[in-house]
């Protein structure tokens, strides 16, 4: 069906010069131009100050006294136009953390579709964790924790100094009761009193499921940069000062060659390189020893972002005796970012502030999520979702049953129209 244009004819409101228009109806125009070539005068002055103005003057004159009327733009004639509603220049809020997705809430659209159609992936072996119903749960605990104690647990502090008084009163007003405090379980109202200058680890008993999907929250916020996407850090294209060069001759110029670095980073390294070798297989000096321009976007991974979870084994010689040790290894930006951080030097901080910006995070690459939510995917094309979706919304014309049933994950996928439609023809009794 053919649907008549908006024509403005004749405009002159503020910057427009006699402007003559036509606008389809039912499409996304965008009005684009330099500054000052009106078009906001197109847009706000003139066509929604018609429509408005239509549409007040159709109402009675008791309803007219509690809404504003706006003057009559200056125009000749404009025709095609249905009542309007404008959305205000410059009225976002200045919030990081807000997009485009969450101020049109579309972003709670997409939670509500990731939670429903994703498949969980482990973020550190990528298998997939599938649901199971409970009975297959208790089953294979019992199978294979058979007389043991089982509990379930998420991790908040990882080898870190500190009484950590604050994190025990957070849990306390969340609701949680127990915790693992170096592998030792407690209650959170009456923690342990930790030594303020040793590395502690806290596990928390988890009893309840979390908002996974929304970067503002805490629970499903990157850790590394708390949801926003970009972190204030230390920027890997001003580290790479020699490209040409190997890790062992001086490619990142702060760190200089072998025989500059301390003896502590030195093996560091080297175990680094020894297991990350190791474990993909590659040939001995790999990772040292070729040109850094040379090296995939992976092996720059291991030496910028670390090896994860992996464990990293030291060795070194003192005196005659073989000495050992595991640690982890958490990236070279990690390592140059807490450096800064607990400088007490202001030339060494100020050299390492020469090496920084803001970048996007390298953990979530600007996602803004936790590995866990990130570890979710959608496998299933969208067409799929929708073909069933549309018939179930659209039967023949004359047919006694209509279904309205329709998954959650499905009604996402419908369109607005087709929502709304969909929507209005359920039939619910009082309890729903």
């Amino acid at each position: 069906m053919h649907v008549p244009p908006i024509v403005v004819r004749g405009a002159r409101e503020h910057n427009l010069r006699d402007v003559t228009v036509g606008l389809p109806r039912g499409r996304l125009v965008c009005l684009s131009g330099v500054s000052g070539s009106g078009k906001s005068s197109l847009a706000f002055d003139t066509l929604y100050a018609e429509g408005q103005r239509r549409y007040v003057e159709s109402l009675s004159t008791f309803a007219r006294q509690f809404l504003g009327q706006l003057p009559r733009p200056d125009v000749d004639s404009v025709t095609g136009l249905s009542p309007s509603i404008s959305i205000a220049q410059k009225s976002a809020g200045t919030n990081p953390r807000s997009t485009v997705a969450t101020m049109t809430e579309v972003h709670d659209f997409l939670r509500v579709l990731y939670a429903r159609v994703g498949t969980a992936h482990c973020p550190q072996c990528d298998a997939v964790l599938e649901a199971q119903p409970r009975d297959q749960i208790v089953e294979r605990i019992l199978a294979d924790c058979a007389g043991q104690r089982v509990m379930v647990l998420a991790p908040l502090v990882r080898d870190a100094k500190g009484e950590h008084r604050d994190l025990f009163a957070d849990l306390v007003r969340q609701g949680f009761t127990r915790a693992r405090v170096d592998g030792r379980v407690c209650r959170v109202e009456s923690p342990p009193a930790l030594e303020k200058l040793l590395k502690h680890t806290i596990d928390v008993v988890v009893d309840r499921l979390v908002p996974l999907f929304s970067f503002n929250s805490p629970q499903g916020a990157c850790p590394a940069c708390e949801g926003l996407g970009d972190i204030y850090g230390i920027d890997p294209a001003k580290l790479v000062t020699a490209p040409e060069r190997t890790l062992r001759k001086g490619a990142l110029g702060v760190l200089g060659g072998y025989r500059d670095m301390p003896r502590w980073m030195r093996r560091l390294f080297n175990g680094v390189a020894a297991h990350a070798e190791a474990k993909r297989k590659l040939p001995p000096g790999t990772l040292l020893d070729t040109p850094w321009r040379d090296l995939t976007p992976l092996q720059k991974r291991i030496w910028l972002e670390g090896t994860g979870l992996d464990d990293i084994k030291l060795s070194w010689k003192r005196g005659r005796a073989e000495r050992g040790a595991n640690t982890k290894f958490e990236g070279i930006l990690a390592l140059l970012a807490n450096r800064w951080r607990n400088a007490k030097s202001g030339i060494l901080r100020r050299m390492l502030e020469k090496l920084m910006s803001v970048t996007p995070c390298h953990v979530c690459r600007g996602a803004r999520l936790s590995p866990q939510a990130r570890a979710v995917r959608i496998t299933t094309r969208a067409q799929a979702w929708l073909g069933p979706a549309r018939r179930a919304t659209k039967p023949p014309q004359g047919g006694a049953d209509r279904q309205t049933e329709l998954s959650l994950d499905a009604l996402c996928a419908l369109p607005i129209a087709d929502a709304r439609e969909f929507l209005s023809d359920l039939v619910l009794d009082g309890t729903q």
